[in-house]
């Protein structure tokens, strides 16, 4: 039985140190961006315009707000914890304050992973939409927000049962799984190995890769749709130069370069070239579609370019970014244990560390997108 606290290594204290930069500003950062979302958030109104007005504004505004909210989770529960335990190698609140812990732990992953994933659905759901949709796409972002958070409590709820206080020493204790206390026991059945894999596999894909296939699956078919789009557009642009083409007659170009061009007077090719240029420069509609393509495009390609999408975008792009490495290689241990344990002991904890970082990028996504306004 182990009677000593053991020593940190030199490893242990750069990341110490790191997280304590990290939390100290990313704290900062989201306080003030906290603070600006909700001094400057509109309630919409009837006469709201739908792309530059309080109802576009103020449903994206809710998904910053929130995942905000997720952010400070992260920040002042895990990452904390995190710090103290690296600190003192001891868990010192008890067992209620160990259960607390993982559950708070827990339910701030999946919140700010629910968020990412309603921010994609929702990017989804308005390049699908054909009817442009104002106090609907507010209700409809608070329903989905509600559903991210209840989600993560159902799903975090199990930590209750899962976790629990072990003494490791004479005067010192630790917060353990109850896999883990019967593994220290030798009281270990196949019953509980199986247990613990299920709970393993099942927390990893609730967590990360289950809302990483809906938002691949949801950009794809935002592609999908403006691929169809596109083409289908210049489908229409050459139908309507062809039928241009039919309805000009053809001694109009060689009239102009030909020799009865000559015989004219240079005032008569001149209006001729005049009526030419005219005709190919005139639109001519198509389906009721013209040629002018920034004034025919639907509501949905328009916010494509918008800076909301952009931001959306850069948002989700972030978070896969930096949730990808560590839960790759925590996926490992479930096909070779032996490599997982060698990559955690040899600097693998800084990949679990960049879903802190996260929380310190996002408030400056948010930023950069006020800069640009």
């Amino acid at each position: 039985m182990i009677v000593e606290v053991p020593e940190r290594i030199f490893v242990e204290n750069i990341e110490i140190f790191i997280l304590l930069i990290v939390v100290a500003v990313a704290v900062l950062l989201n306080a003030l961006v906290f603070a600006q979302i909700v001094s400057t958030t509109k309630t919409p109104t009837v006469r709201t315009n739908f792309l530059t007005g309080p109802y576009h504004k103020n449903s994206f505004q809710l998904f910053k707000l929130n995942l905000c909210i997720s952010d400070f989770f992260i920040l002042l529960i895990y990452a904390l914890g995190k710090i103290v335990w690296l600190t003192t190698f001891e868990w010192k609140l008890g067992n209620s304050g160990c259960k607390l812990y993982k559950f708070f732990s827990s339910f701030s992953f999946y919140a700010n992973s629910n968020i990412i994933v309603a921010i994609a659905l929702d990017r989804l759901k308005v390049v699908y939409t054909t009817q442009i949709q104002g106090a609907t796409s507010v209700r409809r972002v608070r329903c989905m927000i509600f559903g991210c958070w209840l989600f993560a409590f159902l799903c975090s709820f199990p930590q209750f049962f899962i976790w629990r206080t072990m003494p490791v020493g004479s005067t010192w204790e630790q917060c353990v799984t109850i896999f883990a206390v019967a593994n220290y026991h030798n009281a270990t059945t196949e019953l509980l190995e199986r247990s613990a894999i299920f709970y393993e596999i099942g927390h990893q894909f609730t967590v990360f890769w289950l809302p990483l296939m809906t938002i691949l699956i949801s950009y794809i078919l935002i592609v999908l749709k403006l691929l169809h789009y596109s083409l289908r557009a210049r489908e229409k642009i050459k139908i309507a130069r062809f039928s241009d083409s039919e309805e000009r007659p053809l001694t109009n170009s060689f009239d102009v370069f030909g020799k009865r061009v000559k015989r004219k007077s240079r005032w008569e090719n001149f209006l001729q070239l005049n009526m030419i240029k005219k005709q190919r420069d005139t639109p001519r509609p198509v389906s009721g579609i013209t040629l002018h393509r920034t004034k025919s495009w639907p509501t949905w390609r328009s916010q494509l370019g918008s800076r909301v999408f952009r931001s959306a975008c850069l948002i989700v792009v972030t978070h896969i970014t930096l949730w990808l490495p560590y839960n790759t290689i925590s996926a490992t241990r479930f096909i070779d244990q032996e490599f997982y344990q060698r990559v955690m002991e040899n600097g693998g904890n800084f990949l679990e560390d960049l879903i802190v970082v996260n929380s310190l990028l996002n408030p400056l996504l948010y930023a950069q997108r006020r800069c640009r306004k």
